[in-house]
């Protein structure tokens, strides 16, 4: 796999034989080796994941996503709350996108041990 650019700046995945896998449509693409993931992330800043195979798991909606527990498919995501409050609030999601821990939180601490 190989991620691509076109000429108006967006980012795809595309095979080694060339077919897209992941069409060029975002502002950046990271991947994941340990997880065999993109993350990726939208014109507006929203992050999300899509699998090697171009399945999107977790949709771009997040202003942040990272990977906590591969394992467990766990993932800690924010979102921007509302204008007027201005905070950036943290959660929990699992690889179908279910809410572990809601998305109300100021930070999160995450034990690695």
């Amino acid at each position: 796999m190989m991620v691509v650019q076109n000429e108006s700046g967006k980012y795809g995945v595309n095979s080694l034989n060339n077919e897209t896998i992941i069409g060029e449509k975002y502002k950046s693409i990271t991947f994941m080796e340990q997880a065999q993931e993109f993350v990726v992330e939208t014109e507006d800043g929203k992050f999300g994941i899509i699998d090697k195979d171009g399945k999107t798991k977790i949709s771009p909606e997040y202003a942040s996503i990272k990977q906590i527990d591969k394992d467990r498919g766990l993932y800690l995501v924010s979102k921007n709350s509302s204008e007027t409050s201005g905070r950036t609030q943290y959660g929990i999601i699992n690889k179908k996108q279910k809410i572990v821990v809601y998305l109300e939180y100021e930070q999160i601490g995450i034990n690695k041990s």
